[in-house]
């Protein structure tokens, strides 16, 4: 849920702020032991480690051999006495034999070894510093990479399962709307379609009105649907006279019938389309009287025609005027 999740990322922001302050801290110590090795490498005027350490050991002989000879001098001085008691024993003291070699040579090992380990200790502590460092950038990289890989992996699953269950529902729900919008349509919009059917001689199958909506859609033949507005004038004419003769009808079923009355219906249709709509007329004439107004002597002789392939006696033609 989302507290576990922000407690998650709370955390995971709290273990990357410290690992931060630890490399802070090693990068400062780090550079501190550099300085310090640069340092000692510029105070003795030695190139690279190498040649500290030559330099390291001459220094150092030569601190040891005048500290050895003040001391000697204290203490020759402290045996003759100053002036020329002493300048006389050293004299005496050139004729014996000096230290020997070895001893020197064992001194300055011992010194060198002392530096050397000195040097040694601060490149160790150095590469230590280093190796840490590279191993918290890697540790910290690496745990933010697999927590981001869960994190993400748990949302597109989270994504996947919201998915199905959304398409699951829409497909339902597409079926379950198909389904009414083809059986459960009102009375006038089944009537209309039975008219439009039979004066567009089967060009248009169906005739509904999507749930939730009071718009009308025509299916073609193709079962392309199309709205009135994408029709041909003519063809939407036809559609409207449709749903007029279902209103028609429908009325009639639950009230007394009424007169039904119509000025130039068929004016703008083709000529096979105005007489099946004239037959459709003559179908209403069964149920309701129909009045026609017309001033056009084709129209008379259309409806006409249309009685007689129906079967139905021709229709009553008044003049006025």
């Amino acid at each position: 849920d989302v507290s576990e999740k922000s407690r998650v990322r709370a955390a995971a922001v709290a273990g990357l702020r410290e690992a931060r302050a630890n490399l802070s801290e090693r990068e400062r110590r780090l550079q501190g032991v550099e300085e310090e090795i640069s340092t000692l490498l510029e105070v003795a005027d030695a190139a690279d480690e190498d040649d500290f350490l030559r330099r390291s050991e001459i220094h150092d002989e030569r601190g040891n051999l005048r500290t050895k000879i003040t001391a000697s001098l204290d203490q020759l001085q402290r045996i003759s006495g100053p002036g020329d008691e002493l300048d006389a024993l050293q004299g005496d003291l050139a004729t014996t034999n000096p230290p020997t070699l070895a001893d020197n040579i064992r001194r300055g090992e011992t010194d060198l070894a002392e530096i050397s380990e000195q040097i040694e200790s601060m490149v160790s502590e150095r590469t230590t510093i280093q190796n840490t460092l590279s191993g918290l950038l890697s540790e910290e990289d690496s745990s933010r990479l697999r927590t981001e890989r869960l994190r993400l992996i748990e949302q597109m699953r989270g994504y996947a399962r919201e998915w199905t269950v959304l398409t699951l529902a829409e497909n339902l729900l597409k079926e379950a709307q198909a389904k009414f919008e083809r059986e459960r349509q009102p009375g006038v919009i089944r009537e209309s379609e039975r008219f439009f059917g039979s004066i567009t001689e089967g060009r248009y199958r169906t005739v509904y009105s999507p749930l939730g909506t009071s718009e009308i859609h025509v299916t073609d033949d193709n079962g392309a649907q199309k709205q009135p507005n994408q029709l041909s004038r003519g063809t939407r004419e036809q559609l409207f006279l449709s749903l007029r003769f279902g209103l028609v009808r429908e009325a009639g079923q639950q009230r007394e019938t009424l007169p039904v009355i119509v000025d130039e219906a068929l004016i703008n249709f083709d000529p096979a389309r105005a007489l099946r709509a004239a037959c459709a007329f003559i179908e209403l004439a069964q149920t309701n009287q129909v009045l026609v107004f017309t001033c056009h002597p084709w129209m008379v002789e259309l409806f006409q025609t249309a009685a007689s392939e129906s079967g139905a006696p021709g229709p009553g033609v008044v003049k006025i005027g």
